[in-house]
């Protein structure tokens, strides 16, 4: 009788486990291949593949955070909802198994899952988030302020900015156009001589500070 019992908790805890599996990986792809080349398109001229590669090994732990729940709640929504299909669950009530002996490998696991991404949240995420931020910062100042930049647009989700040259510091001719991201249609123009980017690196913030500005807006 307990052999019988251990065989059906391996048996569950197994099924659970590899529907676990299968679902973390799917939605890891999903998560990696779709949302990063979609919020990073947005920011064209500067933060591209290279970049992405880059921030890869950080943006897995911190997907991992949300992922892990969800697919432990398909797993288990999945394993069981099959072997109610398969009457499976009826044959193991019927030979004596409580419905607590059942449910006792899912429990377990999401034990071990919720501990796992409570270290995630609290160790691993803080780490990943400062050095995605401190490569971001990196990658913009090798790209804009670097003398040898070929860089000369900058495209964000509804300002594209572009300027002539870039020396010692300052930009010249720099064009900011803003457009409705709904409409699609142009509402701003500011052109100015010049401009000097200035970086907050703790917050993570640049800001633009332009001379000789002539702004023209469009109703």
């Amino acid at each position: 009788w307990l052999y019988a019992n251990m065989l059906i908790l391996k048996y569950i805890a197994r099924e659970v486990m590899v529907t676990f599996l299968l679902c973390t990986v799917v939605l890891m792809a999903i998560v990696i291949l779709i949302i990063p080349f979609f919020q990073f398109s947005k920011v064209s001229g500067v933060l591209d593949e290279e970049f992405f590669i880059k921030i890869l090994p950080y943006f897995i732990p911190l997907s991992l955070g949300y992922i892990i729940p969800i697919a432990s709640l398909i797993a288990c929504v999945f394993v069981f909802g099959r072997l109610s299909h398969d009457n499976e669950l009826l044959a193991m009530k019927s030979n004596g198994i409580s419905l607590f002996r059942i449910i006792l490998p899912p429990i377990l696991l999401g034990i071990i899952f919720s501990l796992l991404v409570v270290y995630i949240n609290t160790r691993l995420a803080p780490y990943c988030i400062t050095k995605t931020r401190s490569l971001t910062i990196a990658t913009f100042k090798s790209r804009i302020f670097s003398p040898m930049t070929t860089v000369r647009e900058i495209k964000l989700p509804n300002y594209r900015i572009t300027y002539s040259d870039y020396q010692d510091g300052v930009f010249t001719d720099v064009r900011m156009i803003k457009y409705d991201i709904n409409k699609d249609d142009l509402t701003q123009e500011i052109y100015a001589e010049s401009g000097k980017f200035q970086m907050d690196e703790e917050n993570a913030v640049f800001s633009l500070r332009l001379n000789k500005v002539l702004n023209t807006t469009w109703r």
